[in-house]
């Protein structure tokens, strides 16, 4: 399971309202994250790229999901240091694993509602 709850249980005080919190912001963010880096990809801006990229190493963190947190962080440094044309790949593996955190966050939710 790429989310762990003890991670983000750790990271709130146990505080499972604000855990609720930030897997709802999460669940959000990630689509709108993967919708900006693949456009700025298509248009060939680095920044953008890499500015999203740093914005879900945080959240992804937090939730404990340490492999898409990496692809993130490499994603965030491999523009920075070459061409964008050698980021295609990665940011494939990164969409593959944020939609595996997509579902198990939603998983989450939906078990704590009930």
């Amino acid at each position: 399971m790429e989310v762990n709850l003890d991670d983000l249980l750790e990271a709130t005080g146990r505080d499972a309202d604000l855990a609720q919190e930030l897997l709802l912001v999460l669940r959000r963010q990630i689509p709108e994250a993967l919708s900006e880096i693949h456009r700025a990809h298509a248009a060939g801006e680095a920044v953008m790229i890499r500015r999203t990229a740093h914005t879900l190493r945080g959240p992804l963190a937090t939730v404990g999901a340490k492999a898409a947190q990496a692809l993130a962080e490499e994603l965030e440094q491999m523009v920075g240091e070459s061409t964008l044309g050698e980021a295609g790949p990665l940011i494939d593996k990164l969409d593959v694993a944020l939609q595996v955190v997509s579902r198990e966050v939603t998983l989450v939710i939906e078990r704590a509602v009930k």
